[in-house]
């Protein structure tokens, strides 16, 4: 994909407002699903999807299962006017008062990750168009709903540390002549105070993605460029965007062999064994219908396990495949329900070795119907 392609989509990932489809999933893979009638639990393994007993007055956005595995957050949005609110709840997952964490009116929501302790909430939110929609990081003590500024001009993508101390994010230094692109380093921001320890350095745009291992070892990330903190980048001998993987530890920065494809997203497995790639099959920003490929933690022995995914499209944002287990994945894919305009999302799952890939957006729409009525 060409620079210019990438700038244009680094623009539709930059429009505040669209919030990604990014499901989380309980200890069992069960995954929590927000939809206009409410929030559901769909287990998968059997087939069942069950209300969660919520009745807000807003649209569901998305829920995240917090550590204790018994609460979970809950994201809506309400129309006020011309403006919305965004509002985050907490409350016990089997039912319970939902009590208010953090609300706004002024800035747009983006996404909300929980530390490991349970006790503090990361909130990614983006600023006015004053300044360019760049993203914040907001920590809410869950305790007390004390909510303080912690970065701006960082993430959209946060991950926590086991210390539930810390944060690993993207801190943007300097953007290029108003075109997304950015000069940034990764690093981690202290949650107390809001340090930043730099581990290295990246020249690249908002369209890109970093992903952790789930021992936060390894950081595997898409930039035009990258290398150690303190080298010196030049934009001008950036031309096409790549995969960088970074060792926390060391610090070393180290360039993957590409896969002869554009990859547009990774995510490891749980056990951290494979990595799941989403890849286009065309260079172009339109990102409907993509490759989902299996690899090795190194990114070798790819396997193509779906060729159906959408990633996203116009007058969207991001719809993210996910692991449900060390074995399956759910990812999205676009249907043509009225001709060749009308559109829906199916939820799909396939197993890691392409295996018994079935759309289970009929059965979710049922049994959603049936808690209806």
């Amino acid at each position: 994909m060409t620079r210019m392609q990438r700038i244009v989509l680094a623009f539709l990932v930059a429009i505040p407002g669209c919030f990604p489809i990014d499901l989380d999933t309980n200890n069992k893979g069960d995954l929590l699903i927000p939809r206009e009638e409410g929030f559901f639990l769909y287990d998968w393994r059997l087939g069942k999807t069950t209300r969660l007993p919520w009745h807000g007055n807003g649209l569901p956005v998305y829920a995240r299962l917090a550590p204790n595995a018994t609460d979970v957050v809950l994201a809506s949005s309400i129309q006020k006017g011309l403006a919305k609110e965004f509002r985050l709840e907490v409350m016990p997952i089997q039912g319970g008062e939902p009590r208010l964490l953090y609300k706004t009116d002024k800035k747009n929501g983006h996404s909300a990750v929980l530390s490991p302790d349970g006790k503090k909430l990361a909130v990614v939110q983006f600023d006015s168009v004053l300044q360019n929609y760049m993203p914040e990081i907001h920590i809410v003590e869950l305790a007390n709903t004390k909510s303080s500024l912690l970065a701006d001009k960082a993430g959209p993508f946060v991950h926590w540390l086991p210390d539930s101390k810390r944060l690993l994010t993207i801190k943007i230094d300097e953007e290029v002549d108003g075109t997304h692109e950015h000069l940034g380093r990764i690093g981690l921001i202290d949650a107390s105070d809001g340090s930043f320890s730099p581990l290295a350095i990246l020249f690249g745009d908002r369209a890109d993605f970093f992903a952790s291992s789930p021992d936060l070892k390894r950081v595997l990330f898409s930039a035009y460029s990258a290398g150690k903190d303190g080298l010196k980048l030049d934009p001008k001998d950036a031309k096409n965007r790549a995969l960088f993987e970074l060792d926390l530890d060391t610090k070393a920065v180290r360039k993957l062999p590409g896969l002869d494809r554009e990859i547009e997203f990774a995510r490891y497995a749980p056990d951290g064994k494979r990595v799941l790639l989403v890849a286009t099959r065309q260079s172009r920003f339109l990102l409907e219908r993509c490759d989902l490929i299996v690899t090795d933690a190194d990114l070798q022995n790819p396997t193509v396990v779906a060729r159906n995914a959408n990633l996203r499209h116009i007058g969207s944002t991001r719809s993210m495949p996910g692991w449900l287990d060390d074995k399956a994945i759910y990812y999205f894919a676009k249907v043509n329900v009225y001709g060749t305009a009308g559109h829906a999302i199916h939820l799909r799952i396939v197993n890691a070795d392409g295996s018994n890939n079935r759309d289970v957006q009929p059965d979710i729409d049922l049994a959603v119907e049936a808690h209806a009525r």
